[in-house]
């Protein structure tokens, strides 16, 4: 069966944006409810809307997470992406190196390799999903190695640098990989909060 890169990438976007939607629809019909589209803040222990001023307002924090960005030597000149970064992007690359043995890692080298995208895949542990158990992981190696992905295990030393051409490049203790995207795939972590220092008191009920 033939598979349109392009078609899959749109779709992905599709779905994401019809997820917003839907949820936002969701919550509009609720009683209660209510939509505000600015900036939040806190003064003086109250919930601040533009200029308002919302006094006993029950707050939740829920901001979302984030791709981590871990100290990487090299992060701040290399150009590299994330996994929100990919999922955006209208067309495949033609070839990709992931740094990060994780969920995401191996959820993004599997798709793209079956998308036909040349993928590597370079991390510090023996095996992916190291917290998995061990018959699990053996498993996923070998399934990752038949849809072609090329991993590069126990690397240590992983560093980023830019390549002469302008691409971003991976380095570690006994190799390296240039490629026309390289993606971090080190955890996720959670948005910064609203600076706050005060207590919300949830209304009894």
């Amino acid at each position: 069966m033939r598979v349109d890169p392009e078609a899959v990438q749109a779709r992905v976007r599709r779905i994401s944006a019809e997820g917003s939607a839907f949820y936002e629809r969701f919550l509009t019909k609720q009683e209660g409810v209510r939509i505000v589209r600015e900036q939040a803040r806190f003064r003086a222990g109250r919930l601040v809307l533009g200029e308002r001023e919302l006094d006993d307002v029950p707050v939740i924090l829920a901001t979302g997470a984030r791709p981590a960005l871990p100290d990487i030597p090299g992060r701040d000149d290399a150009p590299f992406v994330t996994s929100d970064d990919l999922v955006r992007l209208e067309r495949l690359p033609e070839s990709v190196v992931i740094v990060g043995g994780g969920p995401i890692g191996v959820e993004f080298a599997q798709a793209y390799a079956r998308l036909g995208v040349e993928v590597k895949l370079v991390f510090r542990r023996v095996v992916p999903l190291a917290e998995e158990e061990l018959e699990a992981c053996e498993t996923i190696c070998r399934v990752l190695a038949r849809d072609g992905v090329d991993m590069v295990t126990a690397a240590a030393d992983i560093r980023l640098a830019r390549g002469r051409d302008g691409r971003g490049r991976v380095e570690w203790d006994c190799g390296s990989a240039t490629a026309e995207r390289i993606m971090l795939a080190t955890g996720r972590e959670l948005r910064p909060a609203l600076p706050v220092r005060t207590r919300t008191h949830l209304p009894r009920v």
